[in-house]
């Protein structure tokens, strides 16, 4: 049930919406006050508890009390805040993660996702996981780790990129613990929406406690579709719900149990019509279309739905000098949406309403429906020193492991002809439009070993190792229609099967000025499996039926620390990555019958380098300066004629620079009370759109860039907090995805940031 309200709460909110609280990159500490004042980062980059100063790698961690304050619910809230991390948010649910330029366009996922210690991004391009994103709603959370550069050694496929890591709060023993909040959202061009969420933790006797989190938000819409006469058609409502039992029995002993569910509806797509066309000009071919006005024309209504769930047991076992590590998890992610493509420009100023509206004798709404779903299971053991062995000249410790995980995929997208005034009604003469079902399936076994070398107390190195073998297969079932078996009867095209050997590797010396300073350089590979090319209706005998893997190979070179009083914290690094046998949509052309077919395939080779920087300063106790950022150079090295690249051309989505700048401000009164307050200025470079080699879409066009400013003002008296904040005050138009085609009016289609939204929490902590 929605409970909305159309406009601005304005007046309410704009005495409140000052400043924005907290650096981008949060310390994690007891209070709000040391929060934001510098108490050291602890994470888990490497599977251990480390300081993030002992990390040889380049790591993010966001706290999720700073999430809260600053109203960072999503990944789009927080991605340009953090070093080479960008996103292609497409609509329709589907984010595609990008880390130190590593995307050109293709199915697979090149960041992995995990939730505490499940891996819950699919490994399979099968499932289109390079869009399909587990996106947490970011209510208690312990923190976010985004890992930056290949992590394969450690967490295998689809790491090529990094990694980015969810971490909950976890049930604490022998406490209670009650919080709550509850607030609204208004949206400029559009609607009010609210929030609530709370958490508790309730002690079961000695030995164990429960946790449950819950989040409900009835989201704002703002885009128009004036062909239905329907205004706000974007918005939808979200919940989710988790449920953690920690159980522990003795000291050397712990089991943790968890269960949770996210589910999304929304009315609509989340795309808007932007200025497009092949004869636009690039200086004004990305920008929203109408007058800047957020608008869609559609002849039917869209709307998406997305729903994902784990269920996970961990049980960690003091051994002595060694612990035992086990994770059993079980996920599922389902999304289902419905788009209308009559609008779609199949050549240039023809569209698929127009070609096909012929067939059935009358004008047509052409009507897609995709339903992706996946189930994964997950096993991974892990046996780890707990002291450091002594072997005279050096110390050393280490951990070994083993992986399972098995998915089960479907795929599935149809699509129906329906008259223009009257979406109910199908028109199936003299065929219907069809379709086609992908059901696959993904088994993986790896194995992987690390060990940190110490020699004295300023130098150590740290080498890992990992070998996976993959299985897949898959079936494509073409449904009767039009562009389905192009006949009255089923196609069901043959079994594909495939197999795969990697290997991964990482070495990282690490060199310590001082216990808070250190300086490390890191070679490292990854990889993103290959598997089976998707067979289509009437394909020539030389239609290929597998792509292989991509790799990655990382040099890198940091320093990282503070000074000893924690006034100026930095971690700033270098970097290389050669990129091989890259995997995209590319254009393969029989030579049975000449044809052309668009599949996933290889196509040569890429290359990013780049500087990132996080920085912040805490010159006086209440106030603290931070700027975090970075410098991308990603682009081809091999000209890719099939897949509409060649040399030197920047990679899709990639901003050359982005930066961001926070000033925050903690005051604390007497009696504990604190006010709080800060400004957030973002900037993300000029970007370009895909590669495409269609004649009805223009070619990797120019996305110009963008800037925000976020407000924030705070204030908690005892147990009651209450906080107002400003994001995108200046209401830019920053456009995350971009193709010409797909508007009505051949206009262009995507999606922007959200629109300028002021809003209020009231909170409470018990």
């Amino acid at each position: 049930m929605f409970l909305r309200q159309t406009g601005y709460l304005s007046a309410t909110v704009s005495a409140l919406a000052l400043l924005i609280s907290a650096p981008a990159i949060a310390q994690s500490g007891g209070g709000e006050a040391e929060e934001l004042t510098g108490n050291e980062i602890i994470v888990t980059a490497t599977k251990r508890e480390l300081r993030l100063v002992d990390v040889p790698l380049s790591i993010s961690a966001i706290s999720g009390s700073d999430m809260e304050r600053r109203n960072l619910t999503q990944i789009a809230d927080f991605a340009s805040q953090v070093p080479g991390f960008s996103i292609q948010a497409t609509g329709n649910g589907g984010t595609r993660l990008v880390l130190r330029g590593q995307n050109a366009g293709g199915s697979g996922a090149s960041v992995a996702t995990m939730v505490d210690d499940i891996v819950v991004s699919s490994a399979s391009s099968l499932f289109n996981g390079s869009l399909l994103t587990a996106d947490l709603l970011a209510f208690d959370l312990d923190r976010v780790e985004v890992l930056r550069g290949p992590q394969g050694t450690l967490y295998g496929a689809t790491a090529q990129g990094g990694l980015l890591h969810y971490i909950t709060n976890k049930p604490k023993l022998g406490v209670f613990e009650a919080r709550g909040q509850a607030g609204f959202d208004s949206v400029r061009h559009g609607e009010t929406g609210w929030i609530a969420q709370g958490a508790v933790n309730v002690p079961l006797g000695e030995i164990a406690a429960l946790r449950v989190t819950g989040t409900y938000q009835d989201v704002a819409g703002y885009i128009d579709n004036p062909t239905r006469g329907e205004t706000d058609v974007n918005g939808g409502e979200q919940y989710s719900l988790r449920g953690q039992l920690q159980i522990e029995p003795t000291e050397a002993l712990s089991v943790r149990l968890t269960a949770a569910l996210q589910r999304g509806e929304f009315d609509g797509s989340g795309a808007l019509e932007l200025v497009g066309g092949l004869n636009a000009q690039p200086s004004v071919a990305a920008k929203v279309a109408n007058g800047g006005e957020p608008i869609l024309n559609t002849y039917a209504p869209e709307s998406s739905l997305r729903r994902f769930e784990y269920y996970n047991g961990v049980i960690n076992y003091d051994l002595g000098s060694v612990s035992l590590f086990s994770s059993t998890s079980y996920s599922k992610y389902k999304s289902f949406y419905r788009s209308d493509i009559s609008h779609l420009q199949l050549a240039p100023g023809l569209t698929a309403a127009d070609l096909f509206g012929g067939v059935y004798g009358e004008p047509i709404a052409i009507w897609g429906r995709q339903e992706d779903s996946f189930t994964k299971f997950n096993e991974e053991i892990r046996l780890a020193s707990n002291t450091d062995v002594d072997a005279g000249f050096m110390q050393f410790d280490w951990q070994i492991g083993g992986f399972y995980t098995n998915e089960d995929i479907t795929f599935d997208q149809y699509y129906d002809a329906v008259q223009q005034g009257d979406e109910s009604v199908i028109l199936d003469s003299p065929l219907p439009f069809g379709g086609s079902s992908l059901p696959a399936r993904y088994k993986e076994y790896a194995g992987f070993g690390e060990a940190t070398l110490k020699f004295g107390e300023s130098f150590e190195v740290s080498i890992g190792g990992r070998y996976s073998h993959n299985k897949q297969w898959s079936q494509v079932t073409s449904a009767p229609g039009l562009i389905g078996s192009g006949g009255p009867d089923p196609l069901v095209n043959p079994e594909i099967r495939t197999s795969e050997n990697k290997f991964t590797y990482s070495i990282a010396p690490r060199f310590l000025l001082n216990k808070d300073i250190s300086v490390y350089a890191r070679l490292a590979t990854g990889y993103r499996p290959g598997g089976p090319v998707l067979v289509v209706p009437g394909a020539p005998a030389d239609f290929p039926t597998f792509y292989k893997s991509d790799n990655t190979t990382n040099y890198e070179l940091g320093v990282k620390g503070s000074t000893v009083d924690r006034v100026f914290n930095f971690d700033v690094a270098i970097y290389r990555i050669d990129w091989t046998d890259v995997q995209l949509i590319t254009d393969f052309v029989s030579e049975t019958n000449g044809q052309t077919f668009s599949v996933q395939g290889n196509g040569g080779k890429a290359r990013s380098e780049g500087l990132e920087y996080t920085l912040s300063v805490n010159p006086v106790k209440p106030l603290t300066f931070a700027v975090t950022g970075g410098y991308t150079h990603a682009r081809l090295t091999d000209d890719a004629p099939a897949f509409g690249g060649l040399a030197g051309q920047r990679l899709p989505y990639v901003p050359e620079f982005q930066n961001a700048v926070s000033v925050d401000y903690v005051h604390e009164l007497a009696g504990g009370s604190i006010l709080s307050g800060g400004v957030t200025w973002t900037y993300v470079g000029s970007r370009y759109a895909d590669f495409s080699t269609s004649p009805a879409t223009t070619n990797h066009a120019r996305i110009p860039d963008y800037n925000t400013l976020d407000l924030r003002l705070g204030a908690r008296f005892g147990q009651i907090s209450v906080e107002a904040f400003a994001r995108n005050l200046t209401d830019s138009q920053g456009i995350t995805n971009y193709s010409s085609g797909g508007g009505a009016g051949l206009l262009g289609r995507g999606t922007i940031i959200q629109p300028r939204t002021l809003g209020m929490r009231l909170g409470f902590k018990y």
